[in-house]
Parts: structure tokens; sequence; C-alpha cells
């Protein structure tokens, strides 16, 4: 629409395999959606959400991990995790969007190229509550191996979190 394309125009767009939506009023190139890595992707999909989310709104849990540059195993891509910073509130949860209610400290968050999302430490924490052992053992290890964080900080980050649901504790 921004390009001078009107709602039907970007509909037969859509329908005719030329562009992808990513969500509502997000639109890509399908040749470029389809050259994207799912990790891309999912950046990608991060953005657009936040784009028209909550202002106090950042990406956390597996979305934060992937920003991170930290791996995921076991945990579907499609799915975007964020957290409000305002606020412990939970919106609707949507087919590609978990918005999830906890408490998230400014401490908690960092921000590159203009994206918000949770640090390392909380966004390993974050994967162990809502993903298998495996899975949150090799997030875990990978931001470890990329010096995302150290040992003390994910070990001060689980004793500041007990009480969370589905925590390590």
């Amino acid at each position: 629409i921004a390009d001078g394309l009107t709602d039907n125009q970007l509909k037969r767009l859509v329908r005719s395999g030329t562009y992808t939506k990513v969500r509502q009023g997000a639109y890509v190139l399908t040749s470029d959606w389809d050259k994207l890595k799912a990790e891309q992707q999912h950046r990608l999909r991060l953005r657009a959400i936040l784009r028209t989310a909550h202002p106090s709104t950042v990406g956390t849990h597996r979305s934060a991990v992937i920003e991170l540059g930290g791996p995921l195993w076991g945990i579907g891509l499609g799915i975007v995790d964020t957290t409000r910073t305002d606020k412990p509130r939970a919106g609707r949860k949507a087919p590609d969007w978990v918005q999830h209610r906890n408490r998230l400290a400014p401490d908690d968050v960092t921000e590159r190229d203009g994206v918000r999302f949770s640090k390392a430490p909380r966004a390993a924490l974050e994967v162990c509550t809502i993903a298998n052992a495996e899975a949150g053992l090799i997030a875990t290890n990978g931001l470890l191996r990329i010096k995302a964080m150290t040992v003390t900080e994910f070990h001060d980050t689980v004793d500041a979190h007990q009480d969370w649901p589905n925590s390590l504790s």
C-alpha cells in the first residue's frame, strides 16, 4: 500500500505468489522470503509485530535468542515471543505470536538495530520455561559459547527468578 498498491492489488499479488504476507500490514517479495533462513524469517516476523505492538513490547524467549545469534533446536520458529515492559500483561494469542505475562525490568532488556529484546541470561531462562530440557540446554550452551553471557550471569538470573512457572528451580 505504501508503494501505491490498493488492497485488492496486494491481495492478488499474494494470491499469485508474487508477495508473501509476513503478517497484517507486512509483505515481502516471495522470491526474497524464500531465500531467507528460518531464523531470518523469524526476525522479519518479530519486526512486523513490534511495528504495530504496544511501544513497551520487546522480543523475548526464542525471539531474543535468535536476535542474540544463539542456536535453537526443537522449537518452532513460526511463533514470535514478546513481553511488555510497562506491566505484566499478556495479550491475545495469535497463531504466530505469543504475548507473555511477566515482569520485565529495563535491566533485562537490550537493543540492537532498533529492536529491543531480552538480554542473554534472561532469554536462555525464558526458553527453558517454554521448551523441553534439551532445547533449553542447547539455547543456554549456545549463548555461553558465543559469549553473549557468562555462567555467573545465567546463575544470577536463575536465582532471581525462582518463582517463575516452569523455571529451573
